[in-house]
């Protein structure tokens, strides 16, 4: 008797502890939902994006200056400016939100934003709408003031910097459009572009000797595992076949998040760490988002993409050699 009492006390035990247990990862849960709701919706005022755009532009011909006249800079200013612009509207087009445009002191400058929808050949265009306008730029100058040295200086520089920028290496945007058309589909393939990535940023590093280069490729170096365990989360979210949603709108997105929060409990906990656990999720939801882009608008890119890099290369022959 006194032993059946005692397992029923330890069922009851076990049953309590079960209780507690699922009350602390529904709150955990809820808890992450609002981070990641509050961090969608935060956006900067007008005045802060405009203060972080001025600051950013003072550093960058601050420290442009180091090396470099005057003319030449603002000539990598204006350049830099029409490139980002060019990822700007398209970012505008498809209804990014929150965008933000700030110059990086001694590597160029950057477009910020946020979507809901991650479609793959979507941000390929966006990619690409960088360089294409400077590219196009600089052979409709030379076709009207091919004489002019100022006018040829301009637009050899614009397609040297936009050239450069349709390099397949990550982070620039040739990178970007490769990576989502071949590697981003599958998480093995992700890290060996990184390591490609990272070799041709160190290969850049000692080619023209450049500590930036040299800073930005270790820091890759420091992003393959959690890129790769991200994707490794995804991938087993997909794999239960639950139909889930990946709406952070939707109501139900609380299952996925309860189902990614129990991977990482138990496989991944350093990243269950207070500051950084929503953006580690927030980034897992934004991958099982993601739309790889068909076959036909890979086909297509991947033109688009070889012909826009093959008219950078003639121009910069061209001039170099005449």
């Amino acid at each position: 008797m006194k032993s059946k009492i005692k397992a029923v006390k330890s069922t009851d035990q076990n049953e309590n502890i079960i209780d507690v247990e699922k009350d602390n990862e529904e709150k955990e849960v809820n808890r992450l939902l609002r981070k990641i709701r509050k961090n969608d919706k935060s956006k900067n005022s007008r005045f802060s994006n405009l203060f972080i755009l001025f600051i950013s532009i003072l550093l960058f011909f601050v420290t442009g200056l180091y090396n470099n006249s005057f003319l030449n800079l603002f000539i990598f200013f204006g350049i830099i400016l029409f490139h980002e612009f060019g990822h700007l509207l398209a970012m505008k087009f498809f209804k990014f939100k929150n965008l933000k445009l700030f110059f990086i002191p001694l590597f160029g400058a950057a477009v910020t934003g946020k979507t809901s929808n991650n479609d793959g050949f979507k941000n390929c265009l966006i990619s690409l709408f960088g360089p294409l306008p400077g590219i196009l730029a600089a052979i409709i100058l030379l076709l009207f003031l091919k004489d002019n040295q100022l006018v040829r200086q301009i637009a050899l520089i614009s397609l040297i910097i936009n050239g450069f920028n349709l390099l397949p290496i990550l982070p620039l945007d040739g990178g970007n459009i490769v990576n989502s058309i071949l590697f981003n589909r599958n998480k093995y393939l992700q890290v060996l572009y990184q390591i490609f990535t990272i070799a041709g940023i160190f290969i850049l590093a000692i080619d023209f000797k450049s500590i930036i280069f040299g800073i930005l490729g270790l820091f890759i170096i420091f992003t393959i595992k959690p890129t790769y365990l991200k994707s490794v989360i995804a991938s087993k979210v997909k794999s239960l076949n639950q139909n889930l949603s990946y709406d952070i709108k939707d109501s139900n997105i609380k299952a996925t998040i309860s189902i990614i929060y129990n991977i990482m409990k138990n496989k991944y906990p350093q990243y269950l760490k207070k500051d950084i656990d929503s953006l580690v999720i927030a980034d897992i939801i934004e991958r099982l988002n993601y739309k790889s882009p068909s076959i036909a608008k890979s086909i297509i890119m991947l033109f688009l993409y070889f012909f826009v890099s093959a008219i950078a290369l003639v121009g910069i022959t061209v001039l170099s050699y005449s």
